[in-house]
This record gives structure tokens, C-alpha cells and sequence, in this order.
């Protein structure tokens, strides 16, 4: 018998929450009651929402790009052979692409209530609110892995900074222009343009995604140096900023890794002795407040005992399927 495929998927309403990181606690309980693996990630979503007039921005471009077939000017030529779908009367942009295609909206005339809250609660009620979207699916996310030989996980979604980082490569290729008003030689005489693109106005925190070697890694949560990687990385992102979301992150990757508590332990106290931050008071603070009240979590709350109902049933079933 072939091993049985779940997939798991939650509302998007879930990250206009307070609790944003909810869907990754159901996530890792239904996994550790079930014993499933994880696999891949089917489909997600990455956006930057902004005052800032993206369709404007990149429409000035396009109008004036050398692939428009209706264009003003000669200014600009996109970095790849990218076309553009104009929407709703040029007050958006949809770049297509099989498996990662990108969105340029004003995102304020097609928000739900939900989403209206949030920017609300965020000083954006009274604002136009644009949004810079890449969809991309498991080939991309694959074709990815495979290239630049990165880890793209759900643990790695949890951090900002790599989600960032994901979020432009994703999109730089397609949103990048040469201005062809800069022309200039190099040094083998070559003609060289400035590169211009609307990511050039938008300041993201990015942090580099985690190499491994395939050859030597059958699985993420098998190989002790990746793992001690991510909890490092979570760890300082949690001295720099005192956010505890990613001291609960620190919880989720050791879990997921199988570490025990004392071994987790150990490694905030090396992590501690080499970090090459500034040890101002904030972040001794942290990395006392770490060390004290580090504990993986184990209560069996009302969802465990319900997904340990299912998984008694399920594993029922299949001992069913497999005596007939």
C-alpha cells in the first residue's frame, strides 16, 4: 500500500489575527497525533501591502517599456521576457507565469471586512492600501529548492526575514526594468543599463534562506546542523527584536527536530557565548528570560484529544484495509 496523502489548509483569515501563527499550532499537532511527514507545500501566497501607489509605479514602466505595444516613450525594457495583463482600466497588473505569476492591485477596493479590521487596527483605515502579490505553487517552490539548493519549509515561513527574502526572489526578475536613458560601456565594451524596479522604493528585512547539501540530507528534520540553524537564527531575530513569537518558534522547530528540552537548552547557551550583537540590556535580558523559561510545551489541550480521537480511527482504517 501506497502511504496515504493529507493536505492541510486554513482560511487566510487566520493571518489577519491576532494569534497569526495559529495555523502552524494546528498544523504541528495534527502531525505529531497522526505521524505524518511532512511533504511539500502545495500553494502560498506572499505580499507586501503599502500606501506606496504600486499599479501607478509599475504602470509608469510598462507604458513606457519597448514591449508595449502601445507605449509612450522608449525608456525602459524589462530584465526578462515578461508581459504584462492590464486590469480594471489600468488600475492594476497581473504578470503571469505558470507557476509563480505575480499581482499589482489596489487591494483597499477588494479587502473584506476581516482585512479592513486589521488595517484599521494597523493606522490604515483612512488609507488606499496597494498590494505587491506573488502566488506561486509547489513546482516553483521546488524548481527553487532544486536551483539554489535552499530550504523552503513551514518552519521557514514563520520568519519574516527568509519569507522576505522568498518574497524578491520570486519577483525581482519580473518587476526589474533596464532604463535605456543610462546607457553606459563597461570595460570589455559591453552596453550596460541602470535597472530600475518598483522593489526599489520598499524596505523589507531580509535574512539569508538555509543551504543544504541534497546529497547528504534525506530529510530536513534528520540533519542536526540545519536544524541548529534555524533554532540560531529564531533565537537571535528573538534578542534583537524581545518578540516571544519567536521564542515560541524556538518550540516548534525543536519539536519538530526531536530535540529534548536540556539539549535545546545547551544550544541557547552556546548560542548565547558567540553571539556578536551588541549585549546591550535588552538582550542580556532576553537571553536570561530564554534560558529560565524554556519548556516545550506538552499539555494535551481540547484539539489534541480530538485529533488523537481521528488518528485512533484512522490507523483503525487502515488496519482494515490492509487484513481484507
Amino acid at each position: 500500500m501506497g502511504k496515504p496523502d493529507i493536505e492541510f489548509d486554513y482560511d487566510k483569515q487566520v493571518h489577519y489575527s491576532v494569534a497569526r501563527d495559529w495555523w502552524f499550532d494546528i498544523y504541528k499537532t495534527i502531525k505529531a497525533e497522526l505521524g505524518l511527514e511532512y511533504n511539500n507545500i502545495n500553494y502560498v501566497e506572499i505580499c507586501v501591502d503599502s500606501t506606496m501607489n504600486f499599479p501607478d509605479m509599475y504602470g509608469y514602466m510598462n507604458a513606457n517599456s519597448v514591449t508595449n505595444k502601445y507605449r509612450f516613450n522608449d525608456f525602459y525594457k524589462p530584465l526578462r521576457n515578461s508581459t504584462a495583463e492590464v486590469l480594471n482600466g489600468g488600475n492594476g497588473f497581473r504578470i503571469p507565469g505558470s507557476n509563480n505569476s505575480i499581482h499589482i492591485y489596489n487591494k483597499s477596493n477588494h479587502s473584506e471586512d476581516f482585512i479592513n479590521d486589521f488595517y484599521k487596527a494597523n493606522d490604515l483605515g483612512d488609507k488606499t492600501v496597494y498590494r505587491l502579490e506573488c502566488r506561486l505553487n509547489w513546482n516553483y517552490l521546488k524548481s527553487l529548492i532544486s536551483r539554489k539548493k535552499v530550504l523552503i519549509t513551514p518552519e521557514i515561513l514563520l520568519n519574516e526575514n527568509m519569507l522576505s527574502t522568498l518574497f524578491i526572489i520570486s519577483v525581482k526578475n519580473k518587476l526589474t526594468f533596464k532604463d535605456l536613458r543610462t546607457k553606459y560601456r563597461d570595460k570589455s565594451g559591453n552596453a550596460k543599463y541602470k535597472e530600475v524596479s518598483i522593489l526599489d522604493n520598499i524596505c523589507l528585512s531580509k535574512s539569508e534562506l538555509l543551504k543544504f547539501n541534497p546529497g547528504k540530507q534525506n530529510s530536513h528534520y534528520k540533519n542536526e546542523t540545519t536544524d541548529e540553524e534555524i533554532i540560531r537564527r529564531t533565537y537571535y531575530s528573538f534578542l534583537e527584536t524581545g518578540n516571544e513569537k519567536y521564542f515560541n518558534n524556538i518550540r516548534y522547530s525543536a519539536e519538530a527536530a526531536k530535540m529534548d528540552d536540556s539539549t535545546v537548552i545547551a544550544l541557547l547557551h552556546k548560542f548565547n557565548q558567540k553571539y556578536r550583537g551588541d549585549r546591550t540590556t535588552e538582550v542580556l535580558n532576553q537571553m536570561e528570560f530564554a534560558i529560565k523559561n524554556y519548556q516545550v510545551e506538552k499539555k494535551k489541550g481540547l484539539i489534541n484529544r480530538i485529533i488523537g480521537e481521528i488518528g485512533k480511527i484512522w490507523q483503525k482504517k487502515r488496519q482494515v484495509n490492509v487484513s481484507s
